[in-house]
């Protein structure tokens, strides 16, 4: 299995025939997790606050809005891009539209995969187990920061705990990828890791494989701690809370996320 980090969404490279987990830890993949906890049926992905609005009037009465801009609830939205305010809300069989800066970004990105599962710190487990029964080669996209232009610590640590837990799952030590120009003779039963995942796991191990530490330390938890919304931080940092792993899929031409 060869393993690579895209530490943004648009160093992904030829997605097709591969695993995609898309991590936006902080916080769109953490609450669309924390969504599907409580029941939710669906979350229609739009570009931006605009097209969810025009996609809510298209899809009839009951649908909610979720999401943000600068990480706030656009104006008329139901919901925010808050896990904690998810866990609160009545979700039961509900569609959701959910537009975020940087997390639906890097979904839309990946959607040409073999598969594509949301992946954050609460559901490693449940996500290792669904790459491992995939079989394919797997690439963990992190949405960044600045709509995706920008590297975020927070994503980078996250992937490099999922990689870490990958390679403490199969048990053995990970193979250096092969130079392109030389034939691979890796056992089929070995983990191959390019440089981008060996990166992103250092980036785990320096911090001790502390998630609170890492997150606290990022430019992004860094910003939401002044907004107020630390509590999302600590939540985020939470480790093996779900084991719903969340599948995006294309239906009637639009990308829709269910709780897998």
């Amino acid at each position: 299995m060869f393993v690579e980090v895209a530490f943004l969404p648009r160093l992904l490279r030829n997605p097709a025939g591969k695993t995609c987990v898309v991590i936006d830890v902080l916080r769109a993949s953490t609450t669309l997790v924390a969504a599907f906890e409580r029941g939710l049926a669906r979350a229609v992905i739009a570009p931006g606050p605009g097209s969810a609005r025009r996609l809510a009037r298209q899809l009839g009465p009951g649908v909610l809005l979720g999401g943000e801009v600068g990480g706030l609830p656009p104006r008329g939205f139901d919901l925010g891009n808050s896990p904690l305010e998810y866990l609160r809300a009545d979700l039961a069989g509900r569609t959701l539209v959910f537009a975020t800066s940087n997390g639906t970004r890097a979904l839309r990105r990946s959607a040409g995969a073999a598969e594509v599962l949301v992946g954050c710190l609460a559901n490693t487990g449940a996500v290792i187990d669904a790459v491992l029964a995939a079989g394919r080669d797997v690439v963990f996209v992190c949405a960044g920061r600045g709509r995706g232009r920008a590297f975020g610590l927070d994503d980078a640590f996250t992937a490099g705990f999922l990689v870490d837990e990958l390679v403490r799952r199969v048990g053995v030590s990970p193979v250096p990828a092969p130079d392109a120009d030389l034939p691979d003779q890796t056992p089929p039963d070995r983990l191959v890791l390019d440089d981008s995942a060996v990166a992103a796991r250092q980036v785990c191990l320096g911090f001790d494989r502390n998630p609170l530490a890492a997150l606290r330390a990022s430019a992004h938890g860094h910003r939401l701690i002044r907004m107020g919304l630390g509590a999302d931080v600590e939540f985020a940092a939470r480790v093996d809370i779900s084991r719903l792993v969340p599948r995006l899929a294309v239906c009637s031409g639009r990308l829709e996320v269910t709780g897998g």
